[in-house]
């Protein structure tokens, strides 16, 4: 097992959901951090990987298999992430994402009393931060010729989303950094690669000092062998078993829970509210480059999700859910081995 880091080098715009609507009225969902779907691919672009499937699952399925021949991998491939945050000249972490609505805070797992999280501690720990993205308008360029002056295209323009990430304490500016399990032999030298939309940069790069002993208990359903409380890392992926049927007790993806009624939601804020807010949201796989077209969206449940596992059986996945497990979507950490 290696460290995988994401470290930004400018704010980086990352998205749940493709851009919709029309010009001033268009809209996208934000992402607090980069899908596992985006990790995978600037893997494979600075890898230098080359798809040739004309389905765009297939495509993504090609990808995870290049990636675990290139890097020497075993199953799962990613794991995470936890995120480091560079605060007053020094690096906090590991913290964990908890997603609401286009925002999100990233708490130390030691604020995590059983399933209420403590945010009383957060002065203490200096742990607690915050994600605000900022409506940026964007416009389509066309060029005439190589060396031709650049034009808007007439009705071309788009809200995108630009990340911005606080401390929860004192508000001040912090700098992320995504950090992964990779589960793989070969080591990632410091490389700038493109991260998410609108040609932002930053490093990617291995780099073991940083694994703290939070790292042991990260899984996902390939290796889950312990019973207990998690909480998920990167969002839990959800299909139908049929296409007009949504409820939840109808959904793969849960199978590790046992039973609907151990997805316990969001954790909780106040010690004497036992209710849970369940939140199922749509996302984007990613754009495949392949074909020029965008991969399907999925349901998801997000980031900071509690779940209680009571069922170890591994049963045969769906090859769509394998692969999304293989890169990383549903990153479990365990909060509690009482199940």
């Amino acid at each position: 097992m290696r460290a995988l880091v994401i470290e930004p080098l400018e704010n980086l715009s990352l998205s749940l959901t493709p851009v919709a609507g029309l010009e001033l009225f268009s809209y996208v969902v934000s992402s607090p951090i980069p899908l596992p779907t985006t990790v995978a691919g600037v893997l494979g672009n600075m890898l230098e990987i080359r798809l040739s499937s004309d389905d765009p699952l297939k495509g993504l399925e090609e990808l995870v298999n290049k990636l675990r021949e290139k890097l020497v991998c075993s199953q799962p491939m990613l794991l995470g992430p936890f995120i480091f945050f560079l605060y007053r000249e020094k690096i906090v972490g590991p913290t964990i994402t908890i997603y609401e609505k286009d925002q999100a805070i990233f708490v130390s797992p030691d604020l995590f009393q059983g399933t209420f999280l403590n945010l009383d501690k957060c002065k203490t720990f200096e742990s607690c931060f915050m994600y605000k993205p900022k409506a940026m308008i964007g416009v389509a360029l066309e060029r005439s010729g190589l060396e031709g002056d650049k034009k808007v295209k007439e009705g071309f323009m788009y809200k995108y989303p630009i990340s911005t990430y606080s401390s929860l304490i004192d508000e001040a500016s912090v700098k992320p950094f995504f950090t992964y399990l990779l589960n793989c032999e070969r080591d990632i030298p410091r490389t700038i690669v493109r991260i998410g939309g609108e040609g932002r940069i930053g490093y990617i790069y291995t780099d073991n000092k940083i694994i703290t002993d939070h790292f042991k208990k990260i899984f996902n359903p390939l290796n889950l062998n312990e019973k207990g409380i998690y909480i998920a890392l990167s969002p839990i992926p959800l299909l139908s078993k049929r296409s007009e049927d949504l409820y939840l007790e109808n959904l793969l993806g849960l199978e590790s829970t046992g039973d609907i009624n151990n997805v316990l939601g969001l954790p909780s804020k106040d010690p004497e509210k036992i209710s849970r807010k369940i939140i199922v949201e749509r996302i984007g796989l990613g754009y495949y480059e392949v074909r020029n077209i965008r991969r399907p969206q999925i349901l998801i449940m997000p980031s900071g999700t509690l779940i209680r596992v009571k069922d170890l059986k591994k049963p045969v996945y769906p090859s769509i859910l394998r692969n999304l497990y293989d890169i990383g979507f549903a990153s479990l950490y365990q909060l509690s081995s009482s199940a």
